[in-house]
């Protein structure tokens, strides 16, 4: 069977995706405007790669799940009203 045909886990992919997307753009964001000296602390370390995949890991999992939740929830909702 498969998975990709069952339009619920098509659903949590497709916002998972949009979720990670949304993780993605806020950590760049971050370090690019170096909100309050992030990026200086990070790039100081002595592995920087892993401090930013850790942090994007974070963000992965809150946004992600976040936006799969909102998904999740707004099924059983009337377009129109």
């Amino acid at each position: 069977m498969n998975l990709l045909r069952q339009p619920l886990l098509r659903l949590l992919l497709a916002n998972l995706a949009f979720g990670s997307l949304a993780a993605v753009l806020l950590v760049s964001g971050m370090l690019a405007l170096d909100s309050q000296g992030l990026r200086k602390l990070i790039l100081a370390d002595q592995s920087p790669a892993l401090a930013i995949g850790l942090l994007l890991f974070g963000f992965i999992i809150t946004l992600g799940s976040a936006v799969m939740g909102t998904a999740i929830m707004a099924i059983g909702k009337d377009e129109g009203g």
